[in-house]
């Protein structure tokens, strides 16, 4: 082979192996990606900094403004930095207003919290003794929100949770009303109300049974030790409530319930 030809074959081959690189055929994008022949979103804009936040700060700070100029166009004739710097400085004093209203509220909402916890016993002596109290200076036909809970307190050991039940099976035929005292109580992780809720839940259970002349017939009941009825449980439990049927009082008026329920 002369010089000529072997100078014209490395030549082809060197061709060849040139076309068959991985950069010579593949798509750009798949050699963007392997070969890394792009740059990064960290490499494009850097570390997310104050410069990012106050840009953030600023496009609020725009779209406030256009809100509130609905037939305006923001972006008429360019916007320049001043513009931005104080956008930016309404963004953020909106935030920190937003956050100190945030702030108050939850203290607020603790301080609430913080009075309605001193107001329940935290031992059964104390419930036996606020129950007393408040007897005294209610009377027999006057029974509040919190001799409620004090008295579920001092038959159960727990504030627990209750509700008005009613049914009716006919027009015809009489109400059937309860009241039913459920597992949940205060203190359970999983208890949804808050101890201002609870009082206020109880509060008006206590104004219906007031409304119905039921209150010495509630007062005997709660009175009682915890005895299991006609098969349910002396105590509520997760999947039984214990119920006191209201319509089974000696004071009972079916036709002033009516006026309580829609049907």
């Amino acid at each position: 082979m002369s010089r000529c030809d072997l100078d014209a074959f490395k030549a082809r081959a060197a061709q060849v192996w040139k076309d068959v690189q991985f950069e010579s055929w593949a798509p750009r994008s798949s050699r963007a990606w392997r070969l890394r022949e792009f740059q990064s979103e960290l490499e494009t804009k850097g570390p997310a900094g104050e410069a990012d936040r106050r840009f953030e700060r600023s496009v609020r700070g725009l779209e406030r403004a256009s809100s509130s100029r609905r037939g305006a166009d923001p972006f008429a004739g360019g916007i320049s930095e001043a513009s931005l710097a104080a956008w930016a400085a309404e963004a953020e004093a909106a935030e920190a207003a937003e956050a100190a209203g945030a702030a108050e509220a939850s203290r607020v909402s603790q301080d609430e919290e913080f009075v309605c916890a001193l107001a329940l016993p935290g031992s059964l002596e104390e419930a036996r003794e606020e129950v007393a109290r408040l007897r005294e200076e209610s009377g027999p036909s006057l029974l509040t929100g919190r001799e409620l809970s004090c008295m579920l307190y001092v038959k159960y050991g727990f504030y627990h949770d209750l509700a008005i039940k009613h049914d009716q099976f006919s027009p015809a035929g009489g109400r059937l009303v309860s009241v039913n005292i459920y597992y949940g109580h205060l203190g359970q992780r999983s208890f949804p109300l808050t101890v201002g809720g609870y009082m206020e839940k109880m509060g008006v259970v206590a104004e219906a049974v007031t409304a119905w002349d039921s209150v010495a017939y509630v007062r005997s009941e709660l009175d009682q030790p915890p005895t299991p009825r006609r098969g349910l449980p002396s105590r509520p439990r997760y999947d039984t409530a214990v119920s006191i049927a209201l319509h089974k009082s000696p004071t009972w008026n079916d036709a002033l319930a009516s006026e309580f329920f829609l049907h």
